[in-house]
């Protein structure tokens, strides 16, 4: 993005440099900036109320079609079509659903039983 905005600057102040300068600082600084406004977000969001929905208790069915993810206000069912990839870890299950989304599923909840079926 820095790179996309040193032509404008350019032909704004006609200055090569002032507009490289810029762009470094900027792909210096962005990233910080990027993680507090993230962080102020969640943080607003999460104290705005009820989150249960989010990060309450929830039951994990899987069947041969789909995984069900069953809480006290929400139900959602997942293809397994859907499923991009599937990355196992001693303390947590990553489900994969795109890029940037994903379903977590701390081990530490499942049964021994349950824990060498994910991984197997």
């Amino acid at each position: 993005m820095p790179l996309l905005f040193i032509v404008p600057i350019y032909a704004i102040v006609r200055s090569l440099t002032f507009a490289i300068l810029f762009a470094v600082i900027w792909m210096i600084l962005y990233p910080k900036q990027y993680k507090k406004l993230i962080k102020r977000t969640t943080k607003k969001l999460l104290q705005e109320g009820d989150n249960s929905s989010i990060f309450g208790r929830k039951i994990l069915v899987i069947d041969e079609d789909n995984i069900k993810f069953l809480g006290e206000h929400i139900s959602e069912t997942i293809s397994r079509e859907s499923i991009k990839s599937v990355k196992v870890y001693d303390d947590m299950i990553l489900i994969y659903l795109s890029g940037i989304t994903a379903k977590i599923i701390p081990t530490r909840y499942l049964n021994e039983d349950s824990k060498k079926k994910s991984s197997g």
